[in-house]
């Protein structure tokens, strides 16, 4: 059974994509874009991307209307490959709006999405991440 099964916790926002999105995906604001008055989300692709939320539902299409999570602890696809995520893992954007584990900081410093609730060592692995936004800078890791 996984951590977010009967967890009634979560807060999802509706949304319009910029183009076709899998769910489970981190996704960032898109600023440049707006649609009906809508926000307008699109996939986070690196831990410089501030993230909003994580999809719970797939889009086919721009413009069509997108449930993110915006706290909780949901699904969230990762790429376990990049490096081995541990519960109480930091995840951050990676390529293709998937999760990786934070593991270091640069000069700029990067944007979490949230903690790891399960360990995940493969890509396209979907696994709970207790949402929790956080800008790391040097001495807050």
């Amino acid at each position: 059974m996984s951590v977010s099964e009967g967890i009634d916790a979560v807060h999802v926002s509706m949304v319009v994509s910029d183009a076709a999105i899998a769910e489970y995906k981190i996704v960032q604001g898109d600023i440049a874009n707006t649609t009906n008055d809508k926000k307008v989300v699109k996939v986070a692709t690196a831990d410089t991307h501030v993230p909003v939320g994580i999809t719970q539902a797939p889009t086919t299409v721009a413009n069509q209307d997108c449930p993110i999570a915006v706290s909780g602890i949901v699904p969230c696809m990762v790429d376990g490959n990049v490096a081995a995520i541990d519960i109480n893992d930091r995840i951050v954007p990676g390529t293709a709006g998937k999760g990786v584990k934070f593991t270091a900081l640069d000069a700029v410093g990067q944007e979490s999405i949230g903690i790891a609730m399960e360990p995940s060592t493969a890509d396209n692995d979907v696994i709970d991440v207790k949402i929790q936004p956080a800008h790391l800078v040097k001495g807050t890791a």
